[in-house]
């Protein structure tokens, strides 16, 4: 009778812990009705609903997939998966079926943001030399360079809704989120310019030694970005004029990356540290609780 104590009181302490939210959870990105978040979690990617909960996974593979990006009828995913050695782009149904590759390029490459019309997928690759911004056919297809600046890394562009302007980071690093106080010359500033190849119309965005990184696109003149320019991490909502700029979270410390927004819910998704929030432009912020089942294959 003892020994089903101890037994029961083992499985119960189990249970309890499979009950805690995981951790490292990155590249959250919010579906365009916001009800869902896609995310990769121990090499995979998952999604779970916005609100939280059990996540299901949709890729099985020895190899990294990360960086899920939705279609713009929440219908597919595009992904950057290793396996088939260098870092290229995949899509596959809502649901994880269907799985096929868009890109065979040279380099890594990592999706950020799909047209509006659903018929090109804009990221950043290493396959011209440096860092720079790309986009090709949903449907598959070679690499289109769109920023050619020979010193400067360009990366993390995102499409207006109206498809009219490109919004996007050049200079510093994409790393550089791991520096929270980073600040000085060789930061990302934002820049817009017109979705023509390779880019047009280039405007500079931000003026500043901060850190101005992961913008996406609200409306057609106005977005959010991640930004230390007042100490610390946070989302910040501007229009591209410079003016209205205002903080939307309050954090003190950490580091923020992997911002996404759904114009349905006037909602946006980033990691924070180890963990997924969800923001609104009203200033309201909240953690999701992710959980998955005991099958963790790392």
């Amino acid at each position: 009778m003892r020994f089903a104590c101890l037994a029961v009181l083992a499985a119960a302490a189990s249970a309890c812990l499979a009950q805690e939210p995981v951790l490292r959870t990155l590249d959250p990105a919010l579906s365009p009705d916001g009800r869902t978040i896609a995310l990769s979690w121990q090499g995979d990617i998952w999604i779970v609903p916005s609100a939280g909960g059990t996540a299901t996974r949709l890729t099985v593979n020895p190899a990294t997939d990360e960086s899920p990006v939705w279609t713009p009828d929440g219908k597919s995913i595009v992904f950057a998966s290793n396996r088939s050695g260098n870092s290229d782009l995949y899509v596959m149904a809502a649901d994880g079926t269907g799985i096929r590759r868009v890109t065979y390029s040279a380099g890594a490459s990592l999706p950020y943001s799909v047209s509006p019309d659903g018929k090109y997928v804009y990221g950043q690759t290493s396959a011209f030399g440096r860092q720079n911004v790309f986009r090709a056919p949903l449907a598959g297809g070679e690499l289109t360079r769109l920023t050619l600046h020979s010193l400067e890394v360009q990366f993390t562009a995102d499409v207006a809704p109206d498809g009219s302007k490109v919004i996007f980071c050049s200079g510093g690093s994409g790393g550089l989120w791991r520096k929270p106080g980073h600040h000085g010359s060789n930061t990302p500033e934002v820049w817009s310019a017109t979705p023509t190849a390779p880019f047009s119309g280039l405007e500079q965005v931000t003026h500043n030694e901060w850190l101005d990184m992961y913008p996406r696109f609200v409306s057609n003149d106005t977005y959010i970005s991640m930004s230390n320019r007042n100490g610390a991490h946070n989302v910040w909502y501007s229009r591209l004029n410079g003016k209205d700029s205002r903080p939307l979270t309050n954090f003190k410390d950490g580091t923020i990356r992997a911002l996404t927004f759904s114009r349905a819910t006037s909602q946006f998704a980033f990691q924070r540290n180890s963990r997924i929030y969800i923001g609104d432009l009203n200033g309201q912020t909240r953690e999701v609780n992710i959980f998955t089942p005991q099958d963790s294959r790392r």
